[in-house]
């Protein structure tokens, strides 16, 4: 006989008693939602207070997500979600339902971000559909599904790429084959009926991460999922996940003539190093990281890139017209200021370092907030500028904080550069 709802209820209470047992008295408070919440998506916002309540009445401290641990100096905080918010959907389809998608441009193959699909050899592309003729079975697919009309690849793009070439643009004819030489050179529809037939029938097995599913998450199941030679970078993710306004603005920007000479012409647009920097430009410029910025920069992002992508049609050209001209403004004075020290460290002896992703946010936020006839006056004190900056480099507190993402550190080198700026710029 099932139990009823205030048995359910009080079980899932023991497992937390349990939990924070073994835990010395202390239990997150991720782990008591995601524990009530687990399999009972009904559980009720009075039920979550009144179970916090009752273990906070038992002695047991609570955990909340802003005092958890779990950050270092090269590391971000994990962002905040709920396992049992998490929809992923095993399913299995055929090959042939595959095809079908490929055909009508609703598997999304990512030539706008550059997920270069093509890195297989026709090899290797030819052993996958060998593998098919032999009823060998594949590995699982990964697909975003959010949008059932255009499922984003999480996992298996080379593969897709493979099946695409072969039997949807039909340009791939089969070459370098293990057990089936009869059909070196054959392409798609030169295979025989029965091999024809069991490609198209295979079974294969596919998750798809569902509609809901929190931003976060799909993000960190894009990171955790893609396995394959090439893992794809964060910034990659994002694109792939946010294409839109934002995905396109970020491209423009990534293009410009002073973005290219003050960073040294050294941020690869093979993997998207450039524009994840144009994307924390963005961030830090259009939003409040003292408001916004929890220490995750991954989560800091990608609400950036929403809210761009959100812009209503009225205002979509105005805004990013904005954004563009603040961008060149600032990294023209950013050039005029440090020229070839901009975004880098810099010793006593002028030698520079590689280019910096905290520094260059750095500068972006001061800039951002000066007007223009306190830029031109830094503008002419740049040599003053420069060595300032030098000796806050031999802060150790500044130092620290330009090593770590956290927001304290974050608000503390922005702090630690406002003053600098601001004494040059009243004369002290």
């Amino acid at each position: 006989m099932e139990k009823s709802g205030i048995v359910k209820f009080e079980d899932r209470m023991e497992q937390i008693y349990k939990i924070a047992k073994m835990n010395g008295g202390t239990v997150s408070y991720r782990v008591v939602v995601d524990t009530l919440k687990d399999k009972n998506s009904e559980i009720t916002i009075e039920e979550i207070e009144e179970a916090i309540n009752r273990i906070k009445s038992a002695d047991i401290e609570i955990v909340m997500p802003e005092e958890e641990e779990g950050y270092d100096d090269n590391a971000v905080e994990s962002p905040q979600f709920i396992p049992a918010d998490v929809n992923i959907t095993p399913r299995n389809i055929t090959v042939d339902s595959i095809i079908d998608r490929l055909k009508h441009d609703e598997i999304d193959l990512a030539p706008k971000f550059q997920r270069r699909g093509g890195l297989w050899t026709r090899v290797q592309q030819s052993r996958l559909i060998e593998s098919l003729m032999l009823k060998i079975p594949l590995p699982t697919f990964y697909f975003d599904a959010s949008d059932e009309d255009k499922w984003i690849v999480i996992d298996g793009l080379q593969r897709l790429t493979a099946f695409d070439n072969f039997m949807v643009l039909k340009n791939l004819k089969l070459e370098g084959l293990e057990y089936l030489k009869e059909f070196e050179g054959c392409n798609f529809e030169e295979l025989p009926r029965q091999y024809y037939r069991r490609i198209k029938e295979t079974q294969i097995t596919i998750y798809t991460v569902e509609k809901g599913t929190p931003d976060d998450i799909v993000f960190n199941i894009f990171k955790r999922i893609n396995t394959g030679g090439l893992v794809l970078t964060s910034q990659e993710i994002r694109h792939a996940l946010y294409q839109g306004t934002a995905t396109e603005l970020i491209n423009e920007l990534a293009q410009e003539k002073i973005f290219k000479i003050v960073t040294g012409n050294s941020l690869s647009e093979e993997r998207m190093a450039d524009r994840e920097y144009v994307t924390r430009f963005i961030a830090f410029t259009e939003l409040d990281y003292r408001l916004d910025y929890k220490g995750n920069i991954d989560s800091f992002l990608t609400k950036a890139l929403k809210r761009i992508n959100a812009y209503e049609k009225k205002d979509i050209n105005k805004e990013c017209k904005r954004i563009h001209q603040n961008f060149i403004r600032i990294l023209e004075y950013c050039y005029k200021i440090f020229g070839k020290y901009a975004f880098r460290r810099v010793n006593s002896e002028y030698r520079r370092g590689p280019i910096n992703k905290a520094i260059f946010e750095l500068w972006s936020i001061c800039f951002n907030r000066l007007g223009q006839s306190e830029l031109d006056y830094l503008v002419k004190k740049k040599e003053m500028v420069l060595d300032s900056f030098i000796d806050l480099l031999s802060d150790k507190d500044f130092v620290s904080a330009i090593k770590s993402g956290d927001k304290y550190s974050v608000e503390s080198r922005v702090t630690k550069a406002e003053k600098m700026l601001g004494e040059i710029i009243n004369g002290k």
